[in-house]
């Protein structure tokens, strides 16, 4: 998702520049909304629609409004250093 949405803003790929921070954090951000929607159904018991596919398309068009903004930011320097740290790669940090 990181990847096809730097391609939309014209940013570099991973091999130009590894994700960063804030870029996990902005999947993130996405996968809980999406997530918590079941939470509501199933754990809290909320009255929620059978398919709750505008649900879902309300929240990603909500989010891609606000990611490629804050991915510029993330790019041009503007946003906290602890956001543009680079993510290793899951398997070297086992190691």
């Amino acid at each position: 998702m990181i990847a096809e949405l730097r391609a939309d803003c014209g940013l570099p790929n991973f091999e130009g520049r590894p994700m960063m921070r804030g870029e996990r954090e902005l999947a993130m951000i996405l996968h809980g909304a999406v997530v918590f929607l079941g939470v509501r159904k199933h754990v809290y018991g909320m009255p929620m629609p059978d398919d709750m596919s505008d649900l879902v398309r309300l929240q990603v068009g909500t989010f891609l409004e606000g990611a490629r903004n804050q991915l510029r930011r993330l790019h041009a320097g503007d946003a906290e250093d602890s956001l543009t740290v680079e993510q290793l790669d899951r398997r070297r940090r086992r190691g």
